[in-house]
């Protein structure tokens, strides 16, 4: 029984606990489990003394050789010892039976139960939560609490008990104590609608077109009143955007001829991207080119327009490195993703495959550029848009 186990059971050790003596309602001022720890803390130093002894003594006897008397006077003082030792412990256990609650602290305390203090549980995409459980008795030694998620694909566990939302759907999240005291956690994952995480009361009536085949620059402001292209749908205007740390508005439209299978998206709507007005035409674009010269067939990207909690969750995976591979992530605020200009396209695959080659021949016809190094799939706008 570890030590910080023990003092706890102190606090607890005369919990309706009685001898034929003494009563464990007179424990009122904790004096029972005062004299405990006190009785303890001298039996340890009585043992260490004694163990100290012994070996003194032995020393003695095997240097005394053959001075009789040396040998005599060893063997005297280990007896001495022994019985002392021996009358100790009979003492101690004496006074243990005596205290209310005495003998009871000398037993590890063994978990009985485990509970969660939330059964079911209601997650956004990307949002993390620290899940909790209860185990009793308090104090109990016998138990590591481990986590397991029934799909980690929808909500993902740590080994500390921390969960994450990946993507729309329902997860049990099961604790388990003591080898076979088990309590599950219910974790629904709900993804937010656009209509209801952009700020869409507003009603602003844009001012200016977004029909274009490049971006409407300068993309680095607000586009409140820059329309959504025609062929895409307008999502509303949202105050969640940011540039540079700093929140800005910004009009959000859906692309309907680029798909987004990333689930953990949470603005994903209707299965496609979403970005900015200022280079709404541009992607929509950027899509029609792509199915033209392949028979139809629509782009395909996993991100475009990131919340902040959405951008969080990846700078948390960099950061850990134990999710989305520790890819590269700016800081929340300063993502060009937060501003809707960015998408990423990892079905690229490389940065010499043929999809990346395609990439290279006909994202600058639009005024995009993929400018981070180490992600080939990262595409953006050209900073002659900023």
């Amino acid at each position: 029984m570890n030590v910080f186990n023990l003092l706890t059971s102190f606090a607890e050790s005369c919990s309706g606990v009685d001898t034929a003596i003494i009563s464990c309602s007179d424990n009122d001022n904790g004096i029972w489990s005062i004299l405990i720890t006190a009785l303890y803390i001298v039996t340890a130093g009585v043992i260490t003394l004694g163990v100290i002894g012994v070996i003194i003594a032995a020393i003695q006897y095997a240097s005394a050789r053959d001075n009789a008397s040396q040998v005599a006077m060893a063997k005297h003082r280990i007896m001495q010892i022994v019985i002392g030792l021996v009358s100790y412990v009979m003492i101690a256990a004496i006074l243990l039976f005596l205290i209310p609650g005495g003998f009871e602290s000398i037993s590890p305390i063994v978990a009985t139960s485990i509970t969660a203090k939330e059964d079911t549980i209601t997650m956004s995409i990307g949002e993390t939560k620290q899940l909790s459980v209860r185990v009793e008795p308090a104090g109990a030694s016998n138990y590591n609490v481990t986590w397991a998620s029934s799909d980690d694909s929808i909500v993902e566990v740590s080994k500390d008990g921390k969960a994450t939302a990946k993507k729309a759907g329902s997860a049990t999240i099961t604790a388990s104590a003591g080898g076979d005291l088990n309590t599950t956690i219910n974790i629904t994952v709900t993804a937010a609608a656009p209509t209801n995480t952009a700020n869409n009361n507003r009603n602003v009536t844009p001012t200016e077109s977004g029909d274009g085949v490049k971006p409407i620059g300068p993309v680095s402001q607000d586009s409140t009143n820059i329309a959504c292209a025609t062929g895409t749908y307008d999502l509303g205007v949202t105050d969640e955007a940011y540039l540079n740390g700093r929140r800005v508005s910004a009009r959000l439209c859906e692309i309907p001829n680029i798909k987004s299978n990333g689930g953990q998206d949470t603005y994903k709507s209707n299965g496609h991207i979403v970005v900015n007005s200022r280079v709404s035409g541009a992607y929509y674009a950027l899509g029609q080119r792509y199915s033209a010269e392949h028979s139809g067939a629509l782009l395909e990207a996993t991100e475009s327009f990131r919340t902040m909690e959405r951008q969080q969750y990846f700078y948390d995976c960099m950061k850990s490195g134990s999710c989305n591979s520790g890819n590269q992530a700016a800081d929340p605020g300063f993502s060009n993703h937060q501003l809707g200009l960015a998408v990423d396209f990892d079905k690229i695959g490389g940065w010499n495959t043929p999809m990346s080659q395609w990439f290279y021949d006909n994202a600058g016809d639009f005024g995009f550029i993929r400018n981070v190094s180490s992600e080939c799939w990262h595409v953006n706008v050209k900073n002659e848009y900023y």
